[in-house]
């Protein structure tokens, strides 16, 4: 039986090794993050067992939020996460293949990310959009 709670704290893990006093990871939405921030957002499966195996596709999204003045800091922190995520992940009862569904950085100028000091809440940042699938 493969249990999602394995590949979340997995993944949940690899990303959170990323956070330091530059870059904050959340698994849910706060009140005024700290900027530049990860957020690892919600997950689904779709069953593809066979008659005499158990498989899945999961799938992740993260986010990537960033106030800086161009898209270098969300490239970055987009390539620390798919190196951290592209190895497969291994347990006693299954083994997960990643493949990166969608990478996608946008300019957005909403309240999502609530305000850092110095910046007007409405003012235009980058949102990088992750989507990984793992092939159980």
């Amino acid at each position: 039986m493969i249990k999602l709670h394995d590949i979340y704290k997995e993944i949940f893990s690899r990303i959170n090794a990323l956070s330091s006093d530059k870059l904050h990871v959340y698994d849910e939405l706060v009140d005024n993050p700290q900027w530049p921030f990860i957020r690892i957002d919600y997950s689904y499966n779709r069953d593809r067992s066979g008659k005499n195996y158990d498989g899945m596709n999961y799938f992740q999204y993260i986010h990537v939020f960033s106030v800086y003045k161009g898209r270098k800091e969300v490239l970055d922190i987009t390539d620390m996460i798919n190196e951290a995520l592209l190895e497969k992940i291994e347990t006693d009862d299954f083994i997960a293949i990643p493949y990166i569904e969608r990478n996608e950085i946008a300019n957005e100028s909403d309240t999502i990310g609530g305000q850092k000091t110095g910046y007007n809440t409405n003012e235009t940042y980058r949102h990088g959009i992750l989507v990984y699938k793992y092939v159980i």
